[in-house]
Parts: C-alpha cells; sequence; structure tokens
C-alpha cells in the first residue's frame, strides 16, 4: 500500500544515509560485509523508497537470511534523525517485529503506537501493530487494530492475512477460512497466505483442499527455507493418510532438498501406523532413526522388517527392536511415543501405557502424545485419568475429532456447559456435519439468549439460528430440527417463520408444537405502519385446535388460544384458557396477566390480586405488573401493603423515577411510620408531576404526622387550589378548619 505523498517526501533523506558511524554488535557479519550490505538494502530500496510493501519484502529477505541487523541499523540511524516521521517509525517498528524476540516485539509495540500518534490512518501501522498484539497474546487488542487496518482499507491484503492468523488461533476455522481466501484475492502470489490455508484445511481432513493450497505456495515460493519443505511433508502426509505410500515418500524427497530432521519422518511414521500400513511405517522409522547418531548402528536392525509382508511378525519385531534401543538411550519422546502406539495396535495395553507415559514425560505439551495416553486410560477403564489427559490435549492444541467428540460428551455429562460449548464449536470448526451438535448448541444458545442482559442478547440469537439453521439443512428430513429453526425465525418477527412451521407440519404431522408455534406466529404477525394483522382468526383457531387435539396438556396452545377469544370478544372462552394455561404452567406469567386484568375488569380484586402477584414472581421487571399489583393491595387488602412496599421497592430499582409508584411507595413507608422516608419520596415523585393534589394531600398527612405542621399547612392549601371542589380538596379544607386556619 501506499500512503500519502506529503508522507515520504523526505524518505530518501531518512534511509540513504552516507557513511556507518558504528558498527552494530549484534550483526554475525564482519564490517566490511556489513557496509556491503547496508549499501545494497539503500540502493534496492531507493528505486522505490514510497513503496511500503518493498520496506516490508526486505526486511522480511534480511531475516531469512539472518542479517536483520542491516534494517534495523538503517531505520535507526534515520530514526535518530527524525524520531516523528510516522513512516520511519512504521519500518523500524516492522523491523522488530519481524526480528520477532520478546524484547523486539515490546519496541515494535512502542514504534508503531508512536507512527499512530504521529498517522492515525497509517494502514500499515494498525495492521502491524495487530500482529504485533497477536504475537504477544494480546487478542483482543490485536483484534482492534486489524479491523481498524480493513475499515481504513479494505484492500489491504496483509490485514486480512493476520486476521486469519486470529481466527486461527481462536479455532475458529471457517473465519480464519475467509479471511485466508480474502487476502489471496488480494495477494494471490502469498506464499504465507496459500501455505497456511492449507494447514487449516489438513487440520480440517479435507486434503483435497489442502493438497491444493500446497501446490498453490510451493509455486509461489521465493526462497527456500524451512517452510517449503513444511508445504512438501505436508504433501507427504496427505498421501500417507490416503495411503499412497510410494507418492508419499517422493514428496518427502523433494522436502529433504531444503530441511532435514527426523521430526517429519516420525509423524509419517505414525500415520502410516494409523493406516495400517505397518511396512512403511517402518520404513519411515528408519529414515527418522538415520538422522539420530544415537540410534545409527542399531538402525539396520529395522531394514529387513520394513519389507517384511507378514505384517504382525514385523510389528512385533519392531516393537522389540526399538525397545531394546529405549534402553540405552531412553530420552527419545517422539519413538517412545511411536513404540507406545505400536503396543496398542497389538493389543499390548500396559506395554503402551508405559512408553506413552515416558513420552509425557519428555514432551509434556505433546497433545498427541497426551491424546493417546486418554485412549490407553479409556481402555484399560481408567475414566478420570483418561478425562484429563484428553482435557490436556485439547489444551494444548488441535486435538483429533475423537477427543474432542469424548470431551464434548464429559463436558456435558458434569454439567460444564461453558466448556462443552468451546468444545462443540471446535467440532464443528473442523467438521460441521454433526446436525445433533449443531441443534444442541441451538438450544443452549437460545436460553442463554433470555437469560443475558440486551447487549448480548441479539449476537447469542444470532447464534442459536446460525446453529438451527445447520442442524435444518444437514438434516433435511428432521422434524424437531426444522420446528426449532421456525420458532426461532418467529422470535426475530421473520415471516419465512411461516414457511418452515408448514416443513416442519410436513415433516411431523402429528407434532402439535408444530402447530401451536404456526398458531402463534399468525397470531403476533403484524405488518405496515399500522402494525396491522395479516391472518383470519379462524385460521388461527383451526391450528390450535388441532394442536390441542393432539396434546391436550401443551399450555402454550391453550395459551395463544386464549388470546384468539379474547379477540374475538369470547372473554369467558378466553379467561376458561388462561386458567387451563396456568394449571399446565404455572411459570407462563403472561397468563396469570391477562387473568390478573380480567378479574380486575370483572371486578373481583382479589383474584386479581393473587394472578398479579405470581405474574410478578416469575416476571420481577414488569414494571406496569409490579405497579398494579402494588395499587389494588393498598386499595383493597391494606392489611398486606408490606407486600405492596416489597413490589414499588422492586419497581423503582428499575425506574427510580417513575411518579406513580414513588407515590405509593412513600405511602407504604407511611404505613410504616417512616414519615421522613414518605415524605422524601412524594417531593421526588412531585418533581415529575407538581400540580398532583394527590401527591400534595399524601404529602401533607405525612408532614402532620411528622410534626411538621407549618409545612403541613402549606400543603393543605395547595390541595385546595389545586383540587377546590374535589374530595381531596373538600378534605384538605376539613383539615386547615380543624387546625383553627381560616380557609
Amino acid at each position: 500500500m501506499k500512503a500519502k505523498p506529503t508522507i515520504f517526501l523526505l524518505l530518501l533523506v531518512f534511509f540513504l544515509i552516507s557513511a556507518i558511524p558504528s558498527f552494530p554488535q549484534e550483526s554475525a557479519m564482519d564490517k566490511k560485509a556489513f557496509e556491503k550490505a547496508v549499501k545494497r538494502y539503500r540502493k534496492t530500496v531507493r528505486k522505490d523508497e514510497k513503496n511500503l510493501e518493498l520496506h516490508r519484502r526486505m526486511i522480511e529477505s534480511a531475516y531469512r537470511a539472518n542479517s536483520i541487523s542491516v534494517p534495523l541499523y538503517i531505520y535507526q540511524e534515520s530514526y535518530k534523525k527524525h524520531p516523528n516521521h510516522p513512516i520511519v517509525l512504521y519500518v523500524l517498528g516492522y523491523t522488530h517485529l519481524t526480528k520477532g524476540t520478546e524484547e523486539s516485539l515490546t519496541a515494535a509495540e512502542n514504534y508503531l503506537k508512536q507512527a499512530l500518534e504521529n498517522e492515525p490512518n497509517l494502514v500499515d501501522a494498525h495492521a502491524a501493530l495487530g500482529r504485533c498484539y497477536l504475537k504477544q497474546g494480546q487478542k483482543e487488542l490485536a483484534l482492534e487494530e486489524l479491523e481498524a487496518s480493513i475499515r481504513l482499507d479494505h484492500k489491504f491484503a496483509p490485514a486480512y492475512l493476520d486476521l486469519a492468523r486470529y481466527y486461527s488461533s481462536e479455532r475458529s476455522y471457517q473465519k480464519a477460512i475467509s479471511n485466508y481466501k480474502e487476502s489471496l484475492k488480494l495477494d494471490e502470489k502469498s506464499f504465507e497466505g496459500h501455505f497456511e490455508l492449507g494447514e487449516i484445511y489438513f487440520d480440517m481432513k479435507d486434503y483435497a483442499s489442502a493438497e491444493g493450497e500446497f501446490l498453490k505456495a510451493l509455486t509461489y515460493a521465493r526462497s527456500e527455507d524451512e517452510k517449503v519443505a513444511k508445504a512438501y511433508y505436508k504433501l507427504g502426509q496427505i498421501r500417507a493418510w490416503q495411503n499412497r505410500p510410494e507418492e508419499a515418500i517422493d514428496f518427502y524427497k523433494k522436502g529433504k532438498r531444503y530441511a532435514s530432521n527426523p521430526a517429519p519422518r516420525y509423524k509419517l511414521a505414525n500415520i502410516f501406523l494409523d493406516v495400517d500400513n505397518i511396512q512403511y511405517a517402518i520404513r519411515s522409522l528408519q529414515s527418522a532413526l538415520a538422522l539420530d547418531p544415537r540410534y545409527a548402528d542399531e538402525v539396520g536392525k529395522l531394514k529387513d522388517l520394513s519389507s517384511n509382508e507378514v505384517k504382525d511378525a514385523s510389528a512385533v519385531e519392531t516393537a522389540n527392536i526399538i525397545k531394546e534401543m529405549l534402553v540405552k538411550n531412553p530420552n527419545n519422546s517422539q519413538l517412545q511415543y511411536f513404540v507406545g502406539k505400536l503396543q496398542l495396535k497389538l493389543g499390548d495395553t500396559t506395554s503402551a501405557k508405559e512408553h506413552l507415559e515416558k513420552a509425557k514425560e519428555l514432551a509434556p505439551s505433546d497433545e498427541e502424545i497426551r491424546a493417546q495416553l486418554g485412549e490407553v486410560y479409556e481402555r484399560e477403564n481408567e475414566p478420570e485419568k483418561a478425562t484429563e489427559e484428553y482435557k490436556q490435549a485439547a489444551e494444548l492444541g488441535k486435538a483429533q475429532l475423537p477427543v474432542l467428540l469424548h470431551l464434548a460428551d464429559t463436558y456435558r455429562k458434569e454439567g460444564d456447559e461453558a466448556k462443552f460449548i468451546e468444545t462443540v464449536e471446535q467440532i464443528l470448526a473442523i467438521d460441521p456435519k454433526h446436525p445433533d451438535l449443531q441443534f444442541e448448541l441451538a438450544v443452549i444458545y437460545e436460553r442463554k439468549a433470555n437469560e443475558e442482559d440486551r447487549k448480548n442478547t441479539d449476537y447469542l440469537f444470532a447464534k442459536a439460528v446460525e446453529r438451527a439453521h445447520q442442524a435444518a439443512m444437514l438434516a433435511p428430513n428432521n422434524g424437531k430440527y426444522r420446528l426449532k429453526l421456525a420458532d426461532l425465525y418467529a422470535k426475530q418477527g421473520k415471516l419465512k417463520a411461516l414457511k418452515t412451521y408448514e416443513e416442519a407440519i410436513a415433516l411431523a404431522p402429528n407434532s402439535a408444537e408444530a402447530y401451536a408455534g404456526r398458531a402463534a406466529f399468525m397470531l403476533n404477525y403484524r405488518f405496515g405502519a399500522q402494525k396491522a394483522l395479516l391472518y383470519d382468526p379462524e385460521d388461527i383457531l383451526a391450528d390450535l385446535k388441532k394442536a390441542i387435539q393432539l396434546d391436550p396438556n401443551l399450555a402454550g396452545a391453550h395459551y395463544s388460544l386464549g388470546i384468539i377469544y379474547d379477540r374475538m370478544g369470547s372473554i369467558d372462552k378466553a379467561i376458561s384458557e388462561f386458567e387451563t394455561t396456568v394449571k399446565l404452567d404455572e411459570t407462563n406469567y403472561k397468563a396469570y396477566l391477562y387473568l390478573a386484568e380480567k378479574y380486575a375488569n370483572g371486578n373481583e380484586p382479589m383474584k386479581a390480586i393473587d394472578a398479579f402477584a405470581k405474574a410478578i414472581k416469575y416476571d420481577r421487571n414488569n414494571v406496569e405488573a409490579l405497579k398494579d399489583f402494588a395499587f389494588l393491595t393498598l386499595k383493597y387488602n391494606e392489611a398486606k401493603w408490606r407486600d405492596a412496599k416489597a413490589a414499588l421497592k422492586r419497581a423503582l430499582e428499575i425506574n427510580a423515577d417513575d411518579p406513580e409508584a414513588l407515590m405509593n411507595y412513600g405511602y407504604t413507608l407511611y404505613l410504616d411510620r417512616d414519615f421522613a422516608g414518605a415524605i422524601e419520596n412524594y417531593l421526588h415523585a412531585l418533581r415529575f408531576d407538581p400540580n398532583s393534589a394527590q401527591l400534595h394531600y399524601n404529602l401533607a398527612l405525612a408532614y402532620d404526622a411528622n410534626g411538621q405542621k407549618t409545612v403541613a399547612l402549606q400543603e393543605w392549601r395547595k390541595v385546595v387550589d389545586l383540587d377546590p371542589d374535589g374530595r381531596f380538596g373538600m378534605t384538605a379544607l376539613e383539615r386547615i378548619v380543624a387546625l383553627g386556619e381560616k380557609p
């Protein structure tokens, strides 16, 4: 990316210092070689000094050539002369970032922050700072900076690449893939992008896609470094998983040209062991041991076994030979792991456990060893130890699906919902084709959305819909999954809920919940500016009657039937359905609210009070219900004023400025002989309703009871002025006369 021209005005001066006043001590070159390297670097930069991509390539090339001290020196000298220039700060920060030591990352963070202080819209600096935070493990800050970079320039490939790395570190593989692809659209020839995307596909066992990306990476490789070797080794491992051994070996031979070490060969041996190809497992093991001088004299013992066609005999002999090697040189975790796997394949769990425990001791952070040991403990009927090893494997790295599935089941049984969600998300990131797990997550996210505050509700609900949709698509003939999706669409108010309910009914024609859900959606769906109802009540009624016919105890259907009868003017039928609802489901506070309203309007205040009491028991945040309960209680059952007081206190916790709640709460304080508290609440209420005769009347009573006769008299006079012919005014007048005052 190229920044604004003014930023680059003096770059040529910055980077073309003519002499080297001091030779950097950390350089691996002698002074003469270093001076030549500096001149070459400057000459290249001079060709296009405004091109930050060129600077990045040069810095990275210097790092690969073990000469990072060259750009570090050049940019440090520029910084001494121009300490506030954003581009100088950026390239110096990027050099430290590329160097990658803990100390260098701290320096990179400081320089990049300074660059952004001087030029807040420098896209490259935001992206580099994001990568720096990612390397430091500060993932939230990394995400902020990378997203800021993309907001400033949605075509900046490095930001997408690092954003993909962020999501990969979070094991959000689908998001990682999406960002890798976006990065590669903008920078098709990125070796790193293709290679890292290939690794994601490899971990997901999508070997066809992984192979394509590794081959592209090799096409665009600019240097013969270790990652080129890794690409060939990964291609060989893909062929091994496909049990195409000769092709696997050919890829490994190509990788050997760039980097030769035993670790990839041990990996290949283990894969051949997993696919039951003992012959090539032994050949690969030979290749690994040949690179280790500790076993050079004994590796020849395996030569004849690698061509032995008697598989089991070869495996037993190989195990015995390796055990002899390990007696002399036991401190090889990879060899201990291989023989442990081999013994497990041969059915000797005791010996397998011994070697795997030794491997774990030597390499406690190797997730594959921990997972294999977990399997051994499982076979040995030691479930607690097995679970612990599986947990450690998952914590340490990219655990395989069998391990994660075992852990998900464990966390489900333990009731550890947070770990269950985390583990299932990992499973679905690797292999989304688990409709049962998709559905289970949908149910959890929906419940959590109902429990969380508004800030998280939308996010959790969207997750629930996403998972329900995946479940329904993966299992298109499953009516339960389709019904859950319909219910979620209905809660979102989406019209496609209706079609989804119809699909659920077609899949499960005897599902009372499907008919009741469709009826509830039609009952509540409105359209247009006037929020008009769209569906015929008779159609809704038919669905509800069908639902109740299929399941007479379906509370939700009775509730909806009560609403439709109410709208049709059949009040008695509505009350009957609401009463049935609360018998079947005592937590249905909406039915209690309907009943409370009908009882109150029907001059049955005690039944209304009881219904409101049950409503607010299950819905503690309904301010109007709390107030209505308190009002009716104070009016018709004042002996229970303490219940009214508690309800009003809760209402004021939710809305401290509700004048009606303040007035009635003040009255309960008056009844409790807390006159000062009553006065305080009345005065607070008067701020919102200063001309309320009733409020002034109650305030006068409180002042009088509190012994404040003068201010009480003033309040009586205000009541008379505000309500001269009403009951409050007439009573206030009597009070004034009783005090011997003139009206």
